[in-house]
């Protein structure tokens, strides 16, 4: 959806917020890029997350592809940036 205009977040914009890198390093990563699941719990809305040291994308199991796509924007537009405080 990123890479097709179908979302207000850039692939640099989700790379940056997945792995704290603005553009694919030139010997590639240490660590082959990953997703992991979580599952959400009742009335609480936990947005997805990353975890920039294992290079790690953390998503909602049994989410609708337009709530998903609503919860990762959010995620990556609201976060402060990777650095900056």
């Amino acid at each position: 959806m990123c890479t097709e205009g179908q979302s207000r977040v850039s692939f640099q914009q989700l790379l940056e917020f997945s792995s704290g890198a603005d553009h694919i390093p030139v010997l590639g990563f240490e660590k082959s890029p990953a997703l992991d699941f979580y599952s959400p719990v009742p009335n609480v809305r936990r947005l997805p997350y990353a975890s920039t040291c294992d290079i790690c994308l953390f998503l909602p199991r049994g989410v609708a592809a337009p709530e998903l796509l609503s919860m990762m924007e959010q995620s990556v537009l609201d976060c402060s940036g990777f650095g900056f405080v």
